[in-house]
């Protein structure tokens, strides 16, 4: 998986796993601050608005690597996002702890 993840292009990578914070942060906490320190998040990682996720279309062999990292919880796949973004990392790590401590 780590193999895959790593021959995603950025942008693809960081929508497969803001996605799944999204969703694991939802299911943690579903409060308007989680919501708004996601948002936080998927800003500093330059992703899309979170309200277009739901739109996106993945292929498939990315529906299956996101099939297993939903496995995983919430820290190791907010790990996994600050590890592999290659642009604002310091704001990114930042986001990520605040989104992590809150929930």
């Amino acid at each position: 998986n780590r193999e895959m993840l790593d021959r995603m292009p950025d942008d693809a990578r960081t929508l497969l796993l803001i996605s799944l914070v999204k969703e694991k942060v939802e299911a943690l906490d579903a409060s308007p601050e989680s919501e708004k320190l996601f948002e936080a998040l998927a800003l500093a990682c330059g992703d899309a608005p979170p309200k277009e996720l739901a739109s996106m279309t993945r292929p498939r062999r990315e529906r299956t690597l996101q099939s297993a990292l939903a496995t995983m919880s919430l820290r190791p796949v907010l790990s996994i996002l600050v590890r592999t973004t290659r642009s604002n990392t310091a704001e990114v790590n930042s986001a990520a702890e605040d989104l992590f401590n809150h929930c």
